[in-house]
């Protein structure tokens, strides 16, 4: 039966409780940073917010970072999330707290609208949501790779995606939660929800071979929602990637012998060495999905009690444990993926623990449900005995993955507090404190960044002024304009010159008043003699269409849901 009112209220705020319990180490000392690749993504986060609110301009360009380099192409920028967009009255490092403490409540919420779905509501519905959403696998990630919280969506994709099967209209949702994904920073969320939606549709077609046809008009039409709902960043980041690729390397493959101590093992960010030698990675973060022996046992047991009902959610799970040992041959699983253009340029196969847990908490779910409806002799017995070891189990994730992860992350003093917008100088900078810089209207020419891009050599550090004449005996130039994606220049020139600007050239830059001369990767402009007015921007190519697409698909959404609406009414 569907839940009431009152049954969805009381989960919600059991859900909120549980998020907020889960994320509390955060929020004491609300301005702190994390560390490792936690400095990164504030540094994207507040790079592009500086953007929106200092300059009201969108995210196409940053040229706090390298000398200038991608904005919301990137894809790994936050830029077009919408929870961004609805945090943006926050500073950076308080709204990527609030982020996600959100990120754990929808998982949670969103697991237990699935075993709903499933016909498994009730208490150990809210056990389930608790295995995916305060997993070990979600809680070490998001200390550090803050996008990777986009895995909350992967439930509500998995919900939208079966409701699709049966009622097409439901593809638009799924569509809008895969594309919540890519746009919140979601490379690896992106990939594994695309894997999901066909995972599903496979089981969709076995279940009902003779509705075949409608699971693959789903799948496609959830494929055309998605690209529409991303394309504001999907075209101009695909755009960008098919020059430039991303370095990977070789990859893991685990043990079968090792997948008891990574349930199993406890640990912290004091204690967070990998502790299992021969492998690439060095931290625990990247294998740890600590369950201990107690959510092992209610796992198993109530698994084994879904019954039928349960086998296409642990053939989901077998299916991510699979890929969870890693290349084993060209005939594993991790192996047959990593041959699929998107899925060859990603790493760290057992990020797919994620998968996992998404099966295993629905046949739990699925498992719990049976067994509160048997009549046999010991189904009371059972069901009590692990209701009472779902409550330690709960109170055991949200401490140990969640509190114990986060309580020492914060180590980073605050960021500088925020200047006036103003046009930016390029200094050497940190390469590992990039978020200092923006800020203080700095750029920092030394970086990083996972995405190969081009840096120019002609890039100067602390120059006199971030615009110049070459050669500077032919005249002068003066920045009079300036925002994140536009310059605008005051030249004078004697004879015909090159304006060189103190950033990267990459395809997409436009000028007015004069012509685009990209030298050494460095942006400039070809000029006549005389006195001009230059002006350079930066819009990524294919943004048009980007753009077009995404607030046509908005429109459409629109229109459907007031048409349900008024046909409900």
């Amino acid at each position: 039966m569907s839940p009431t009112a009152r049954e969805r209220s009381a989960a919600l705020a059991l859900f909120a409780v549980i998020a907020a319990a889960f994320t509390s180490p955060l929020f004491a000392r609300p301005l702190h940073l994390g560390h490792g690749d936690w400095l990164w993504f504030h540094f994207t986060w507040d790079s592009a917010r500086r953007s929106i609110v200092g300059f009201h301009e969108l995210p196409w360009w940053n040229p706090y970072a390298c000398g200038g380099t991608l904005g919301v192409a990137n894809p790994q920028s936050f830029g077009f999330s919408p929870l961004f967009w609805l945090l943006l009255p926050l500073p950076t490092a308080l709204a990527m707290k609030v982020y996600l403490a959100l990120a754990v409540f929808l998982a949670l919420w969103g697991t237990w609208e699935l075993a709903v779905h499933h016909r498994a509501g009730g208490p150990f519905a809210i056990v389930g949501a608790v295995l995916f959403g305060c997993s070990g696998t979600l809680g070490w990630h998001m200390n550090g790779q803050t996008s990777m919280a986009a895995f909350a969506g992967l439930p509500w994709l998995a919900l939208f995606t079966r409701r699709a099967a049966a009622d097409l209209r439901w593809s638009l949702a799924a569509g809008a939660a895969l594309a919540t994904m890519t746009l919140s920073a979601g490379v690896y969320p992106t990939a594994f929800g695309a894997l999901l939606v066909g995972a599903l549709t496979v089981l969709s077609v076995v279940e009902r071979p003779r509705a075949w046809r409608r699971a693959l008009t789903a799948a496609g039409a959830t494929l055309a929602a998605f690209t529409a709902f991303a394309a504001v960043k999907l075209v101009p980041m695909l755009e960008f990637l098919r020059d430039h690729g991303r370095p990977v390397g070789r990859d893991d493959a685990i043990s079968p012998a090792l997948l008891l101590p990574m349930l199993l093992e406890r640990r912290t960010t004091e204690t967070q060495i990998w502790p299992h030698g021969g492998y690439i990675y060095a931290w625990w973060g990247e294998y740890g999905n600590y369950v201990g022996w107690t959510g092992l046992v209610v796992a198993l047991t109530l698994a084994a009690l879904s019954g039928r009902r349960g086998r296409p959610v642990l053939a989901l799970a077998a299916l991510g444990l699979g890929l969870v040992l890693g290349d084993h041959g060209p005939l594993s699983p991790y192996a047959l993926l990593r041959e699929l253009p998107l899925f060859s340029s990603l790493r760290v196969p057992t990020r797919h623990w994620v998968l996992v847990d998404l099966g295993v908490a629905l046949a739990v779910a699925i498992g719990g449900a049976r067994l509160r409806r048997m009549r046999r002799p010991w189904a009371v017995p059972v069901s009590l005995a692990l209701s009472v070891a779902s409550v330690w189990l709960v109170v055991d994730l949200v401490r140990t993955n969640g509190v114990a992860v986060f309580a020492g992350a914060m180590q980073t003093p605050p960021a500088p507090p925020d200047l006036p917008p103003a046009p930016i100088r390029q200094v050497r900078g940190e390469a590992h404190a990039m978020y200092r810089y923006p800020p203080r209207n700095l750029g920092t020419l030394a970086c990083f960044d996972e995405v190969t891009v081009e840096l120019s050599p002609r890039r100067r550090a602390g120059a006199p002024s971030e615009a110049w004449v070459d050669p500077p005996s032919t005249g002068a130039a003066r920045v009079v304009a300036w925002s994140p994606s536009a310059l605008v220049l005051d030249v004078d020139v004697a004879e015909g010159a090159r304006v060189a600007v103190n950033q990267n050239g990459y395809r997409g830059w436009r000028v007015e008043g004069g012509t685009l001369d990209v030298r050494d990767h460095q942006l400039g402009a070809r000029v006549p003699a005389g006195r001009h007015r230059v002006r350079l921007w930066y819009r990524p190519l294919g943004y048009r269409w980007g753009v077009a697409l995404t607030a046509g698909a908005v429109l459409g959404a629109i229109v459907v849901l007031a048409r349900r609406r008024r046909a409900a009414v």
